[in-house]
């Protein structure tokens, strides 16, 4: 059991050997020179030597009050790693068995925090039955030990992107097997296990940790995850959790987000100052059917399933304008090219120079081209109608007046989409898009003066600008229109008293 390691990879490597009940000694060289030796039996940790050696085990003697400063001054020049000093110390009767066992305990801790820090290096798993321990081994001790390991971790900026984009909810394993329960757990730490429950993924909880406890949460979060303890629902792929297939993945996607992102922003920018031939890429003397093999194939390369989900949310405006834009290309151009053939028939000996392809194409109108062109241009308006019915729904209002726009260009006698267009402008308080969604809620009156409902809106406008007044005989035009108007008849009592 060798290869190469990061700070990232460690904690994965300590839970592989744990679970498979290893003994032996496991070597980790950093890339930049010091070595640090850890000892397992059955899996658990009982013994290791840090790159400092004989001072390391001598802090954590000196930390736990077990053995006093001056013996340490005296032993540690003569040794140079923590066994040799282990030795000294118990051949001078300075220490007890029980005394050595905290330190070497100590040593432990603080040779895996040192480890957690290295970027990264090399790793070796020696089995062997020639340990000498110290101590019982402690599943407990081990898993506490490791879990303080990995709140040690640097560089940890790359791991914490790729945490809060995991997908699923945390919950904790049904099978759990470790004693988490006993666990010495800081304030924020016991935060973190009350609220792994199945109803939050990575990101959502990270929004709820205070921010000056976040990475440590999440560190702690990360070792449990490693350890089987909290898993994913939905479960991640690939069975046993491993940062060594998820970061590949993680990167790949991000890079093919960025590609896209990049990709849709650049054609929605280029297209904005092109002709509708340009935006559909024909040449100017192309006919009908080059031109809708041309709308259907760029139609076809901005559908939402060719791009990730995370484009699919970050550009969603962007996608739906370019679809706008490439539709009311070939409908301009359709229409364009509708009325070439009326002049063409007008024009009689024009008319024998079309091509065999659109004369087939006119047999099959059984339509006035008057006619198909308003039922093109009220289809594209009614589409347009309901993408802008949409984003009023989500609250994007920007959105829904730049398509209430554009539905209202191909029918301008659309009453509905000029009241939706006022109701999204007078969610702005400036005086200007008030004075809009007012000519906007009056149009659409005009437009259809027997509905109810649009004078009512517009009474509304009145009421909530002050304008009781102007209110009121909307009102009670709502009610000349359709009596039994309950909205109408409350908000003109309102009004009366």
């Amino acid at each position: 059991m060798k290869g190469h390691f990061t700070s990232h990879y460690l904690a994965e490597t300590l839970r592989d050997i744990f679970l498979q009940e290893r003994t032996g000694l496991l070597t980790l060289e950093s890339s930049a020179g010091p070595r640090c030796l850890l000892g397992f039996d059955r899996g658990m940790l009982v013994d290791a030597e840090s790159p400092s050696g004989a001072p390391t085990l001598a802090a954590a003697l000196r930390d736990e009050g077990i053995v006093g400063a001056e013996v340490l001054l005296e032993a540690v020049p003569d040794c140079t790693t923590a066994r040799e000093l282990a030795k000294a110390l118990v051949d001078r009767g300075a220490v007890t068995r029980e005394g050595l066992a905290s330190g070497i305990k100590g040593l432990i801790r603080r040779a895996l925090a040192e480890a957690f820090i290295w970027q990264g290096g090399t790793y070796s798993f020696q089995d062997s039955r020639d340990l000498e321990n110290h101590f019982t081994p402690d599943v407990l001790f081990t898993f506490e030990s490791i879990l303080l390991g990995v709140s040690n971790l640097s560089n940890f900026d790359p791991l914490r992107e790729v945490l809060l984009d995991l997908p699923g909810r945390l919950k904790m394993s049904e099978n759990l097997f470790l004693p988490v329960h006993r666990l010495a757990l800081k304030p924020h730490h016991g935060f973190v296990l009350s609220r792994i429950d199945g109803s939050m993924s990575m990101a959502q909880m990270a929004q709820v940790i205070p921010a000056d406890t976040l990475d440590d949460a999440l560190k702690f979060t990360y070792g449990l995850v490693v350890f089987g303890v909290v898993e994913f629902d939905p479960p991640l792929a690939g069975g046993r959790f491993s940062l060594r297939e998820i970061m590949p993945r993680h990167h790949e996607a991000r890079a093919r987000t960025h590609k896209e992102e990049a990709f849709i922003r650049e054609t929605l920018s280029r297209m904005s100052g092109q002709s509708a031939r340009e935006i559909l890429g024909v040449a100017p003397e192309a006919a009908y059917e080059p031109i809708r093999a041309a709308y259907e194939t760029q139609i076809a390369r901005f559908q939402r399933k060719n791009f990730s989900g995370t484009t699919r949310d970050a550009l969603k405006r962007e996608l739906d304008l370019i679809e706008a834009k490439i539709t009311e290309a070939f409908f301009n151009l359709e229409l364009t090219d509708l009325e070439g053939e009326r002049r063409s028939a007008r024009g009689g000996a024009e008319h024998t120079t079309l091509a065999e392809d659109d004369l087939h194409r006119r047999r099959e109108f059984s339509k006035t081209d008057a006619k198909k062109a308003q039922e093109q241009n009220s289809r594209l308006a009614e589409k347009y109608f309901v993408k802008a019915r949409d984003y009023f729904r989500e609250a994007d209002f920007y959105n829904c007046i730049q398509f209430c726009r554009l539905a209202i260009k191909f029918n301008v006698e659309s009453a509905l989409a000029y009241q939706l267009m006022a109701d999204a402008l007078a969610r702005n308080p400036d005086h200007r898009w008030q004075r809009q969604a007012e000519e906007a809620y009056t149009r659409a009156t005009e437009i259809d003066p027997f509905n109810a409902e649009f004078f009512v809106s517009l009474g509304n406008f009145y009421r909530d600008q002050g304008m009781d007044s102007r209110a009121r005989k909307m009102f009670e035009k709502a009610l000349e229109i359709f009596p039994a108007h309950a909205v109408a008849a409350k908000e003109l009592k309102a009004l009366r008293h």
